[in-house]
């Protein structure tokens, strides 16, 4: 993985640089009231064998992002961070 853009608080970027796939995700926090919105943005692109996979690895992906975020949630709100 290779950092392709910072901004503290603000924003991560990263890309792939070598694998079966190629992947470039980027999150960013903004505030919202009294919280903060963090924006997950992903983008693959899949070789050879793994072309065959891509949507179950597209469902599977999407399925970890969304219980990640949930989790990621539930931490404040739990007072466990």
């Amino acid at each position: 993985m290779a950092c392709t853009g910072f901004a503290e608080n603000k924003q991560l970027a990263t890309t792939t640089t070598g694998g079966p796939f190629h992947l470039e995700v980027d999150q960013t926090l903004e505030p919202a009231g009294a919280g903060t919105k963090l924006t997950f943005r992903c983008r693959a692109d899949s070789r050879g064998f793994f072309k065959l996979a891509e949507p179950l690895v597209i469902r599977l992906a999407k399925k970890q992002a969304e219980t990640g975020g949930e989790n990621l949630k539930a931490l404040p709100e739990e007072h466990a961070l």
